[in-house]
């Protein structure tokens, strides 16, 4: 017994002598990165934002194919990572200066190595935002060089417009080295210190505590041992001065800036640029919080930090949080919507449909996927309708959620344009080309974290109002009808959707109720209990009329990129609508319901043939779930909550599938064969990610075999 505890004991003193000094390494390392935290989860965000996010890799890729029309915004990103890595590096000086690593007395070699991890961690944060945005451009290109047939790029040698960004990258890694460490230095940013000052920031204390140091000063002619004081809010002026001057109100005037700038403006710098600007942004702003609680300025102990996270959560419950846009207040009138089988018998009498025979009836049904889905769902809609001009007018509703909602009702207010479109693939080329991502992140990351700390929302800091308007700006670019003739930005119950305008197709926007967790719907036609079952008619039960791209952004709202609507339903009370997807992620349920109740009660039933096209995200994947194997009890419950949804779109699939089969109608699945790296779910993509996109249409076009019977039918039409 006694053999084994020696033993023990000189193991463990073997040990100490061998790997003591990485033990207290790792202490040393992680007393230093500790107060560095914000600063360092910023790094981690970008590395997220432009390295793994398919979305991000998107924005870096259209740098490299759309070069000669983005370089505007690639001078705008390389200001942002400039900006971001000199106010990373300053900042996380700054966080150290005034945070006291001593903890105790150290050892003067635990001193050294806690001075030169500081070092290096500054130099880290001052070279890694610039470092990761390559790495990003690198994997964004070596994807696109691997790209098959279906990249049908107009490009010659894109591969120069990547060595190019790469020479610019590089050219901001010495632009910042000069800065620091060569010749610049001395002549932009060299803080002059005196040489106290520079005593105290060999040392690890905090430049606010006040220390009395020996000093030997020669007085009279002769040298004494002195006590002199070091540090205090006097000791630390200079530096105060170059914080305040060179980085906090700057930050603080481009948050402004960028806040209220208008939506056409952002386009201009890029959501990649207003990225890097707003973590510098927010970095230097963390970086005065962070000063303010250890200085106290005032007479009384104040915790800043914690004040305001407690003003949002204060604000957070006066605040009238985000109201879904409204063009007017709703009559007091009878509602003049019919139900859906009425509304078809009208739908056919008014497209002078030859009921003394049969005639096909299309419905559409779109898969959510921001423009992933959206510009699928568009284009293949626009393809259809340049091959078969008679298409639109069989078209007789339309169920969507999310981006497919986007992308069903860009068609379908195409089809009601006051001069409609010659090339409709043209049009919609011209429409998803346009940044809807800018706008909407601008105000996410700059209006929208000035809006937490108001008691009333402010409107032009909203961020789901951004992308609507950048959806009917894009609107009106691509086919030029502005005003009263850009039906996106027109009441969708007097013009859209315009339940006396018989001819018009029904439009079905599926959304979820936040509260009460029910499938709602946003239509044209009535959504009546016994048609659709257990559905809230928001148009119904909401006391204002909407613009159409309102309307289409409720189906579309997935915090926390966009805030769920609030719409008042009496006097006082608001109830909040978000993605049609937390419910179900297809729209299939919809088309089901409104297939049947035509079947059921329509005068034409027997004379309608019903082709349902339907959108989805990917191409089916088959094979087993597979289980949960580590944390089970949290995840079981995290994953029955988030995957309840996949339940309810499967079952709403297999429900439109029943119907299909029962009144014998023909289902058209129709699966966009990209993965998430080739087309991204953004809200905004490049002219590769637009190209592949036109390519999958047009081979659907020629073979897809599900398109056949519909092609067939439509060709047997008179034109």
């Amino acid at each position: 017994m006694i053999n084994k505890h020696i033993n023990k004991r000189r193991l463990r003193s073997w040990f100490r002598r061998n790997f003591g000094f990485m033990t207290e390494r790792i202490k040393d390392f992680g007393t230093v990165i500790r107060p560095l935290w914000m600063i360092l989860l910023f790094q981690l965000l970008v590395v997220f934002a432009f390295v793994a996010a398919p979305q991000g890799q998107d924005m870096l890729l259209t740098y490299i194919i759309d070069f000669k029309s983005e370089w505007k915004s690639l001078i705008w990103f390389w200001i942002g990572l400039l900006f971001l890595s000199v106010a990373s590096e300053f900042g996380s000086r700054m966080i150290m200066y005034f945070s006291d690593l001593t903890t105790h007395e150290l050892e003067v070699r635990r001193v050294r190595f806690r001075k030169l991890f500081q070092k290096h961690l500054s130099k880290f944060f001052l070279f890694a935002p610039v470092v990761f945005v390559s790495w990003g451009f690198i994997i964004a290109y070596r994807r696109l060089s691997k790209g098959t047939s279906i990249d049908a790029f107009q490009y010659k040698d894109p591969w120069i417009y990547f060595l190019l960004i790469l020479f610019f990258l590089l050219l901001l890694i010495l632009l910042l080295y000069h800065l620091y460490f060569g010749r610049l230095k001395t002549v932009f940013y060299k803080l002059e210190l005196t040489r106290l000052q520079k005593y105290l920031f060999t040392k690890l204390y905090s430049v606010t505590k006040e220390r009395w140091i020996s000093r030997l000063q020669v007085i009279d002619g002769q040298p004494k041992q002195v006590l002199v004081k070091i540090g205090g809010v006097a000791f630390m002026k200079p530096l105060m001065n170059r914080f305040y001057f060179w980085f906090l109100v700057p930050a603080i005037v481009f948050i402004f800036f960028f806040s209220f700038l208008p939506i056409e403006g952002y386009a201009i710098a890029g959501a990649a640029a207003l990225i890097c600007m707003a973590f510098a942004c927010w970095i230097i702003v963390y970086c005065a919080l962070d000063i303010l609680d250890k200085v106290q300025p005032l007479r009384f102990k104040v915790p800043y930090r914690l004040t305001l996270l407690l003003l949002v959560f204060f604000f957070s419950w006066i605040n009238n949080d985000h109201p879904a846009r409204s063009v007017a207040i709703k009559p007091n009138l009878p509602d003049n919507r019919k139900l859906i089988h009425e509304y078809f018998d009208d739908w056919v009498e008014a497209r002078q449909l030859d009921t003394t025979a049969n005639f096909p009836v299309i419905f559409v049904g779109a898969e959510g996927g921001a423009l992933r889905t959206g510009c699928f769902t568009s284009m293949m809609l626009a393809r259809l309708q340049d091959s078969l001009p008679n298409f639109k007018d069989y078209v007789f509703c339309y169920s969507s959620v999310s981006g497919g909602t986007l992308g069903v009702n860009f068609f379908n207010a195409l089809t009601q344009a006051p001069a409609l479109p010659a090339d409709y693939k043209t049009v919609t080329r011209t429409f998803y080309c346009n940044d809807f991502l800018s706008a909407t992140t601008g105000k996410l990351i700059f209006a929208e974290i000035l809006n937490a700390f108001s008691p009333r929302l402010i409107p032009l800091f909203d961020r789901a109002s951004a992308l609507e308007r950048t959806w009917e700006h894009g609107f009106a670019s691509a086919t030029g009808l502005k005003d009263s003739n850009n039906l996106f930005a027109q009441n969708f119950s007097t013009h859209a959707g315009n339940p006396l305008q018989k001819d018009n197709a029904v439009v079905l926007i599926n959304v979820t109720e936040v509260e009460s967790g029910s499938r709602t719907i946003w239509s044209n036609v009535q959504i009546d209990p016994v048609n659709f079952k257990k559905v809230i008619d928001l148009q119904k039960k909401s006391m204002v009329q909407l613009p159409y791209s309102t309307a289409i952004s409720l189906s579309a709202r997935f915090p926390l990129v966009s805030p769920a609507g609030a719409i008042e339903w009496k006097t006082g009370k608001r109830l909040h609508y978000a993605d049609g997807g937390y419910y179900e992620n297809k729209g299939a349920l919809g088309i089901a319901e409104a297939l049947e109740a035509i079947k059921k009660n329509s005068k034409y039933k027997n004379k309608a043939e019903f082709f349902v096209l339907q959108f989805h995200f990917s191409e089916e994947s088959e094979g087993e779930y597979r289980g949960i194997e580590f944390l089970n009890d949290a995840r079981e419950i995290l994953g029955a909550m988030l995957n309840v949804r996949n339940g309810h779109t499967n079952y709403s699939y297999e429900e439109l599938f029943r119907v299909c089969k029962e009144y014998n109608g023909v289902l058209i699945p129709l699966h966009l064969p990209l993965d998430g790296h080739k087309v991204p779910m953004n809200w905004v993509l490049s002219s590769a990610a637009i190209s592949r996109i036109e390519e999958v249409c047009n081979g659907m076009l020629r073979k897809e075999m599900n398109l056949q019977p519909l092609l067939t039918r439509l060709h047997q039409l008179p034109k």
